[in-house]
């Protein structure tokens, strides 16, 4: 480094503004950028938020009790793919829906989450299932932004339903292909439950992708906590391999 290098660097000062740091040049006066301490994303413990979207209008009562135990049993297969991924934090979230759209709470460390219960699921209603899902991808880019997984947040969201969309009055089907065509070029990943009805049908209309569709008969909801298992297993190695995290 020459002389006269040093002594700029040596009398460069700190200024900061909101959470950003810079260096001021004495001779120029413009802002220098420091150098870089952010991590490499590949030495970075990594969010995976895990979505689940339950239907709660009334058809559901003839598998409530399955769908309850079935939750919790997602949830412990969840701790289990924490378990086998400590490189990454994994957090859950519950909503459910009928002619309206209701959180039980936003991402929050698989750790925390503790047994449902009965009054958490409360059935009613009809089914706007385009509503539910728009509301909460919507509400999920607020939180995150679309671009998360090209950032090391990898999305999965997986909507479980037993009916047809028959309430929705803000998001059409054709709304939710854009939406859900956009955002699956991005990296998110969608996986949807048909209980006793035709997923690929009602996927269909709003772009999901027929591979990313299960059907289960009600009394067999129990067998979709290992399908998730296993898929959210594998969106992490696959963003494992992305971002060359060993």
């Amino acid at each position: 480094m020459g002389q006269g290098l040093k002594r700029i660097t040596s009398r460069l000062t700190w200024v900061e503004k909101g959470n950003c740091v810079r260096y001021i040049c004495p001779v120029s006066g413009s802002a220098v950028g420091p150098p870089s301490t952010s991590k490499p994303l590949h030495t970075m413990k990594q969010d995976h938020l895990h979505y689940v979207l339950l239907d709660a209008s009334g058809s559901m009562q003839n598998c409530y009790d399955t769908t309850l135990s079935t939750l919790n049993e997602q949830s412990a297969a969840m701790r289990e793919v924490q378990k086998n991924n400590p490189d990454q934090n994994i957090k859950f979230s519950v909503s459910d829906f009928s002619d309206d759209y209701r959180m039980w709470f936003a991402p929050k460390p698989i750790g925390e989450i503790r047994e449902f219960r009965e009054e958490q699921y409360q059935l009613r209603g009809c089914t706007a299932l385009y509503d539910a899902l728009g509301t909460l991808i919507t509400r999920t880019i607020d939180h995150v932004g679309e671009d998360a997984p090209s950032k090391g947040t990898s999305i999965s969201i997986m909507t479980l339903t037993d009916g047809y969309e028959n309430a929705s009055r803000i998001f059409s089907s054709g709304a939710l292909r854009l939406l859900i065509d956009n955002l699956t070029q991005k990296g998110w990943e969608f996986r949807f439950i048909g209980a006793d009805v035709d997923p690929l049908e009602v996927g269909r209309a709003i772009g999901m992708d027929a591979r990313r569709t299960r059907r289960f008969a009600k009394e067999e909801l129990h067998d979709y906590s290992p399908y998730m298992h296993a898929e959210v297993n594998d969106i992490i190695a696959e963003k494992r391999r992305r971002f060359n995290l060993f």
